[in-house]
């Protein structure tokens, strides 16, 4: 595979949809799936393991590629991952619960997924969610300096953050969806 090509992996919940619609699609050379640094929605016994995989195939099949790769405050992260859930799937239960029962750890175990990538690839970008929130101009720079390639953006923001109310919302009719399914 050709050099030039740039892999952002993610993660979920760093700001991958701002980067893929406002930087990444005006980029020939830059694919970008959180979906490549695993699944951290809901806890299947294998979510970390697949990231080595995923790791693992990318480096056979693309080659000594540039990596890109977010994380963000690990608390943070994890409430955010469970909005997430909430939204996009017909799930009601607990933060609480889901926390127990459905996240896997290991998933935050950031500082081992960055050491696996610098072991398979040897130019590995990271960057901090939080760079990107307060210091947007600088975070931006420092990432076309990377990837060596500037384009224009705009700091809009994508997937807003649902308050507790909207959250308790969604989980009650995602309760009654689960309710329905099991009725007919």
């Amino acid at each position: 595979m050709s050099k030039d090509m740039i892999i952002h992996v993610g993660l979920h919940k760093t700001g991958t949809t701002f980067l893929q619609r406002e930087v990444f699609s005006k980029m020939d050379n830059v694919y970008s799936t959180e979906s490549l640094s695993g699944e951290p929605y809901f806890g299947f016994g294998n979510a970390y393991w697949n990231r080595e995989l995923l790791a693992k195939g990318m480096r056979e099949y693309f080659g000594d590629v540039k990596i890109i790769v977010g994380v963000r405050n690990k608390e943070d992260w994890v409430k955010s991952v469970y909005r997430q859930v909430i939204v996009s799937r017909w799930y009601f239960k607990s933060y609480d619960y889901w926390r127990k029962n459905d996240f896997e750890d290991i998933m935050l175990d950031f500082e081992g997924y960055i050491d696996l990538l610098k072991s398979l690839f040897s130019e590995v970008y990271v960057y901090h969610y939080e760079d990107l929130q307060e210091r947007p101009e600088e975070f931006m720079k420092g990432l076309f300096d990377f990837i060596g390639q500037e384009v224009e953006w705009k700091n809009v923001y994508h997937n807003k953050t649902r308050g507790p109310v909207k959250i308790a919302v969604l989980r009650l009719l995602n309760l009654a969806k689960e309710f329905v399914i099991k009725k007919l």
